[in-house]
């Protein structure tokens, strides 16, 4: 596994509300990008742990980005309306 993957051993997990398709999608990634700046976190975990915020939404892809930036971009493309 590489380093930029594992999970920090002090790092704590974001307190973000799950995202389920009926609020705003930039005002969930911002709060959730806050939460991993003050938790810290490689772009990796970043979307490790991004997954995790969606319920009730069609599926991210798990393990094909591990670039955030690319990763929030194909989110605000598949949510937007």
């Amino acid at each position: 596994m590489r380093v930029d993957h594992m999970v920090p051993v002090h790092f704590q997990e974001p307190i973000v509300e799950p995202y389920d398709g009926t609020k705003d999608i930039h005002y969930h990634l911002k709060a959730f990008r806050i939460q991993m700046l003050i938790s810290g976190g490689s772009d990796a975990i970043k979307c490790k742990y991004f997954v995790g915020t969606l319920r009730d939404t069609a599926p991210m892809p798990l393990r094909s980005i591990n670039i955030f930036d690319d990763f929030s971009g194909k989110f605000l493309s598949q949510f937007a309306y």
